[in-house]
């Protein structure tokens, strides 16, 4: 026998409620049935009441009072102002439902979905929405809201996004880079401090690369009442996305992809600082690594590693016997030797060594890493490509574009040949 268990009064009254309401309303039908009127008289008024209208009332009541909590309500799983909204995740969930129904056309009842969305957006957003669901064919671009959250959610996959410089783009983008510090001096002297020179000027290209991004959903989602789309789709698109960025900003060969700041053929330039005693980690590796980056750098400065390097780390001791390791405040990153560091897996952990599993430790401003984004995700689905119509399943594919480049190869520096077990 199941039991079921209320949270609150309120939510017992609501229970009581829909059971009262489910019964009159069997009721009535049933009197209809006969030939007969069901009438309710209100004890306040002495009025005679049609059950009909008194259904309708409360049912309208019960609308309106579950739409209020919704909208009011917070739901932690979501970032975005817009996704907060109850009505707002239905109107998006049918967005999607209403590609799938009709087999992806773009019907009168869609584009009233898209355009009551619309509504919901900032003013100056609200074209690219209706501009999207009054084209007549091709990808869609996806709600504003919605789009939001997927690139809130990324940089919870993608860590770079945590301390890089991200720009948005609107294509391809010259930024220019400087490795030196300008020629000053005080008008008296006309002579620049020791190790001043000219600039050394020189650029770095942001061109935006394709990401795709496609997960098979079974059809059971989308003829299902009442569910909510937009979680599912939400991290499915957003953990995509950011674990491939992660990958390729890290190891990437920088042709038809973000290069990354770990491909030490793109960036040579990149100090690799070799261990004092052989292929063990020690707490001296570590200074040595804090002050090899540039000074100005320095002062930013940010560790990067794997979990393997993670886990030699948290074991260091300084010089006095103290361990360099401190663990923060929930929300805040962990502090290595009181600098902050980030957990990257994709940094690679089996290099192949003197026999031995090793890995690299990266340390500098990581705000050096320039990210480019064109921020629109456009969004496709077929139940016909791939094994979909094999499976009863339906192929959903997101396609952005962005790219990521090191500025300045005197911001990072790494320790090489860590060994790990």
């Amino acid at each position: 026998m199941s039991e079921t268990v209320f949270k609150n009064k309120q939510e017992l009254d609501d229970h009581i409620g829909s059971v009262v309401m489910s019964a009159l309303e069997a009721w009535n039908e049933k009197a209809k049935a006969n030939g007969d009127k069901l009438q309710a008289r209100d004890p306040r008024s002495g009025q005679t009441v049609d059950a009909d209208e008194l259904i309708r009332e409360e049912r309208a009541k019960s609308v309106s009072r579950i739409k209020a909590i919704e909208e009011k309500s917070f739901d932690p799983r979501f970032s975005s102002g817009l996704m907060q909204s109850g009505e707002y995740r239905r109107l998006v969930t049918d967005w999607f439902k209403g590609m799938f129904d009709h087999g992806y056309g773009k019907t009168a009842e869609w584009r009233d979905t898209a355009a009551k969305l619309a509504e919901f957006e900032p003013t100056a957003e609200r074209q690219k929405t209706i501009s999207s669901a009054s084209a007549t064919s091709g990808a869609e671009f996806m709600p504003t809201g919605f789009e939001k959250e997927i690139w809130m959610r990324v940089g919870n996959y993608n860590v770079l996004r945590q301390v890089a410089t991200v720009v948005p783009v609107a294509g391809k983008v010259t930024f220019p880079t400087s490795t030196t510090r300008a020629t000053s001096y005080y008008t008296a002297s006309t002579t620049a401090p020791a190790g001043q020179s000219a600039i050394v000027s020189g650029n770095v290209t942001i061109d935006p690369h394709k990401l795709i991004v496609w997960d098979e959903v079974d059809k059971k989602l989308f003829y299902a009442g009442g569910v909510d789309l937009t979680d599912y789709l939400a991290t499915a698109f957003a953990d995509g996305i950011g674990y491939t960025e992660l990958y390729y900003m890290t190891n990437g060969s920088g042709t038809n992809q973000p290069s990354g700041f770990a491909n030490h053929a793109a960036y040579s330039s990149v100090t690799a600082v070799t261990l004092e005693t052989g292929l063990t980690l020690a707490y001296a590796d570590l200074v040595n690594l804090e002050f090899t980056p540039d000074s100005k750098y320095r002062q930013f400065g940010a560790y990067m590693m794997s979990t393997a390097a993670m886990k030699l780390a948290t074991k260091l001791k300084d010089s006095t016997g103290q361990p360099i390791w401190t663990r923060s405040a929930e929300g805040r990153p962990q502090l290595l030797n009181g600098y902050p560091v980030f957990l990257n897996e994709t940094i690679l952990a089996n290099i192949s060594i003197s026999g031995a599993n090793t890995t690299e430790i990266y340390f500098g401003d990581w705000k050096a890493y320039l990210i480019g984004d064109l921020k629109q995700i456009a969004f496709e689905m077929s139940d016909q490509a791939g094994d979909a119509f094999k499976n009863d399943s339906v192929y959903v594919k997101s396609v952005c574009y962005n790219d990521g480049k090191l500025r300045d190869e005197a911001a990072i520096d790494y320790l090489t040949a860590v060994h790990h077990i």
